[in-house]
């Protein structure tokens, strides 16, 4: 038996069962609702360094990529060169 200003309440009454087990479901609800909200957070914050270092590796995949054109075209001088050296040859 639950007294709240005046009225009386019992636990045998089905409605107010129902109430109290309404009320503890939205109870959970809510909370559930401030921990996904705070997971999601979580996660926000940690996926920022895997950006930065997403950043970072496609940096260097230009600059490797920039080395190799530079690679290309030095062989390709060193190829010209020894082309014309033996083509003064014969």
């Amino acid at each position: 038996m639950i007294e709240i200003s005046g009225q009386t309440y019992t636990l045998n009454d089905p409605v107010v069962l129902l109430i109290l087990a309404t009320a503890g479901a939205i109870f959970l609800v809510l909370i559930l609702l401030v921990l996904a909200v705070r997971a999601a957070g979580r996660s926000a914050r940690m996926t920022e360094p895997l950006a930065r270092q997403m950043q970072a590796l496609g940096g260097h995949v230009q600059q490797l990529g920039m080395g190799q054109e530079q690679l290309r075209g030095g062989l390709q001088t060193v190829s010209d060169t020894q082309a014309n050296a033996q083509a003064q040859m014969i």
